[in-house]
């Protein structure tokens, strides 16, 4: 499933942006950016019921950076097909939409407020000086010990708060490194009026 949207928003997560079955009980998922302006929601089974009906909501209150918001929730259904491979929609991202121009702009480069300390459950927050997007595996790295010799990277999952400036690491399996992380940043990071961040890359005990 896919949300996209005319300009830069922030607020969409897994609490906005749900899907239910037939019978109206919540599909546990994931949600995360996969374009400029476009979420994706991940059912954590992956592979959805042949023959059955889903409703995707996406909550009010997303916001623009003028905090301008939509007002009411969106919902739409769909069936899934009875036989992989047999379904049929659009499946692509919208590129380059109106409201993603990168020219001219407006406020300064994003930059990193604050980092961490890693909690005892493994969990990491940063918090950017503005609204970020395109925060991702790709983009928001966590690796195990310290940056001058980095171990493996550790697999989780991340989520933003409403406002989308404070972003958090929920490593899949849950605890504390000893050697701490390293956490790497890339330019890939950028604020809803299109400038990238500065990389950055720190030790985080």
């Amino acid at each position: 499933m896919k949300a996209s949207f005319s300009k830069p928003v922030t607020g969409v997560d897994a609490e906005s942006f749900t899907l239910t079955d037939e019978s109206g009980a919540p599909v546990p998922a994931f949600v995360d950016q996969i374009g400029d302006g476009t979420w994706g929601l991940f059912p954590h089974q992956v592979f959805l019921a042949g023959e059955k009906t889903y409703t995707a909501r996406l909550a009010a209150g997303i916001c623009d950076a003028h905090r301008n918001c939509t007002r009411r929730e969106t919902v739409w259904s769909f069936r899934i097909a009875a036989n992989r491979g047999q379904g049929s929609g659009d499946t692509s991202v919208p590129l380059d939409s109106p409201g993603f121009h990168r020219s001219a702009p407006s406020l300064p480069a994003p930059g990193v407020l604050a980092v961490g300390p890693v909690e005892t459950s493994g969990r990491l927050t940063v918090t950017f000086t503005q609204a970020v997007m395109n925060v991702n595996d790709l983009t928001f790295q966590v690796t195990t010990g310290r940056c001058e010799n980095p171990g493996a990277t550790v697999p989780g999952h991340l989520s933003s708060d409403s406002q989308g400036t404070r972003w958090s690491f929920e490593p899949a399996k849950p605890g504390r490194p000893a050697a701490g992380y390293c956490l790497t940043l890339s330019s890939g990071v950028y604020g809803l009026d299109g400038q990238s961040l500065q990389t950055f890359r720190r030790h985080v005990g």
